[in-house]
This record gives structure tokens, C-alpha cells and sequence, in this order.
């Protein structure tokens, strides 16, 4: 509630760019064009835009386990 617009962005650990998500109700499922990636830390950025036009940035990692 509150959000506008959502964007996702998911690096390797070593900061190279593996995709972008621009719908966040979804998020990432650990596939780029349905293909699985390999198990590993993934870093992300996701931005938020707010109904009142604030803009938040937060980031953090997973640990992504097959």
C-alpha cells in the first residue's frame, strides 16, 4: 500500500548485473528467462517510489540454496 512504482535489480557476488524485475508483486524466483541460476549469494537493490513521489532505496543479499 502506499507504493506506485517497484523496481528490483539483482547482481552476482561479484556486482556484475543478472536481471531486473519491474513488476515487485512477483519478486525473483531465482531464474533468468526460465532458466535456474546457479545456488550462490545474489545481491539486490529494490526502489521504491511512494503515491507521494518519495523514493527509497534499500539493498541487502540472498543466499539462494538448490
Amino acid at each position: 500500500d502506499g507504493i506506485s512504482d517497484c523496481h528490483i535489480k539483482i547482481f552476482n557476488r561479484w556486482g556484475a548485473y543478472i536481471t531486473e524485475i519491474n513488476d515487485c508483486k512477483y519478486g525473483w524466483d531465482g531464474t533468468i528467462d526460465g532458466k535456474d541460476v546457479a545456488s550462490g549469494v545474489y545481491y539486490y537493490t529494490i526502489t521504491l517510489t511512494t503515491d507521494s513521489g518519495d523514493v527509497q532505496e534499500h539493498k541487502g543479499f540472498v543466499q539462494l540454496i538448490r
